[in-house]
């Protein structure tokens, strides 16, 4: 039989290798583990992102299993720390009960400390500000935000049901269940915020994911 911390070593050794082939570098400042979807997460716990927090259930997981895997995970990072490959590792698309268990592994001693955590963050997603957001304050791990645009929504360029040549909706329709009558009035409701404040629809969202990601959540990376 093999081991967990076999598909662990494995999963985070191949990883990396594709990185470095990729940007021609031989280490990297951060590292993030993805939890939407990874080919060695034995248990595959998924996530509540992209617009799977009704749909997201829990109830087949096996909590052993996970911090298991967690640890095991937790082991295959130690030694590229210590190899030098990578300072510090960060999750993605993780849930509060997720990170506080790595934090609390890393605290019993299985490996480094979680510095950040990579979900969605804008003005129409922002599930961030329920729960993580104390967490993050709290124990120090700072929101490392994507799509803080909406993937486009919130530039004005979808107005008027418009789809510009190769704009993410051009390939994407869908825009990754974003693509929805109510966001596209979400999307209205702000620009015209900004336009009655003397400001872009993008500045106002960029702010808004700037503000929380550096000033809220105070992120660093541990030493």
């Amino acid at each position: 039989m093999v081991s967990e911390s076999y598909f662990a070593n494995k999963g985070v050794m191949r990883a990396l290798f594709l990185f470095f082939i990729i940007y021609f570098c031989n280490n990297l400042q951060i590292t993030i583990l993805n939890f939407k979807n990874i080919k060695y997460d034995r248990p595959n716990r998924g996530s509540y992102m992209f617009r799977q927090n009704w749909n997201y259930d829990p109830s087949k997981q096996k909590k052993s299993e996970t911090i298991q895997h967690m640890h095991d995970c937790l082991g295959a990072l130690q030694k590229e720390v210590s190899r030098g490959r990578i300072r510090a590792f960060g999750l993605s698309n993780e849930s509060a009960w997720g990170t506080a268990q790595w934090l609390r592994a890393s605290e019993d001693g299985h490996g480094p400390r979680v510095a950040s955590i990579q979900n969605e963050y804008s003005l129409m997603c922002r599930m961030y500000d329920t729960d993580l957001a104390e967490l993050s304050v709290n124990e120090d791990v700072g929101l490392l935000a994507f799509s803080p645009l909406a993937t486009g929504l919130l530039t004005g360029k979808y107005a008027a049901n418009a789809v510009p040549d190769g704009s993410r909706m051009s390939v994407s329709p869908e825009l990754g269940g974003r693509n929805t009558g109510s966001a596209h009035l979400a999307a209205i409701a702000y620009m015209e915020v900004a336009r009655k404040h003397g400001l872009g629809v993008v500045e106002c969202a960029l702010y808004a994911w700037w503000w929380v990601s550096l000033h809220a959540i105070r992120w660093k990376i541990h030493k």
